[in-house]
């Protein structure tokens, strides 16, 4: 349910115009024309203002940025105001968008901390049979090798556990079936 690209000519050329988030939008020219102008838009309250100083301006591609002419820049500024009062329904699905990101941003953290986590598992499965741990290491030192290893081997059980209810719960709040 990704925002929709809205074509629009400008004094430049055509420009994209799209909301990325609920308060948040893009202003960029077509791929590959001259000059190129993007620019990002952040609503604050009830106001629509630049998220940095100026848009970003060059004139060709690879070239070297160059202060946007002022009243390109009032132009955008306007358009962008315009747009964003017209097409709320744009900001509602970007902002759903970015939620279900979200959501599945945990899937993927998790996973790579489980993976992470079994791996150094392995390892210090792989340090307990080497020979010469064995032949040296006193058992204290065996001992605290493999609490740590239990250790590891519970967090990597608790991080899929917390996947899964993370994951539950997403699914029935959104009353999709797993």
């Amino acid at each position: 349910m990704e925002s929709t690209q809205f074509e629009v000519r400008v004094s430049i050329g055509p420009v994209h115009i799209f909301a990325t988030a609920r308060d948040r939008l893009n202003i960029l020219s077509v791929p590959n024309s001259s000059p190129f102008v993007m620019l990002t838009m952040e609503r604050h309250g009830d106001r629509w203002e630049l998220e940095a100083e100026s848009p970003y301006y060059s004139v060709g591609i690879g070239k070297k940025q160059t202060p946007t002419p002022p009243g390109l820049a009032n132009e955008l500024l306007t358009l962008g105001r315009n747009w964003a009062e017209s097409h709320p329904e744009e900001f509602e699905r970007a902002g759903i968008s970015e939620y279900s990101s979200i959501i599945d941003s945990f899937d993927e953290i998790l996973d790579e901390l489980v993976d992470e986590l079994r791996k150094t598992e392995k390892a210090f499965r792989e340090i307990l049979d080497e020979p010469e741990f064995l032949r040296l290491a006193s058992a204290d030192l065996r001992e605290k090798v493999q609490d740590a290893m239990r250790m590891v081997h519970a967090m990597k059980l608790q991080c899929g556990a917390a996947a899964e209810v993370i994951c539950d719960a997403a699914c029935e709040e959104s009353g999709e079936d797993e």
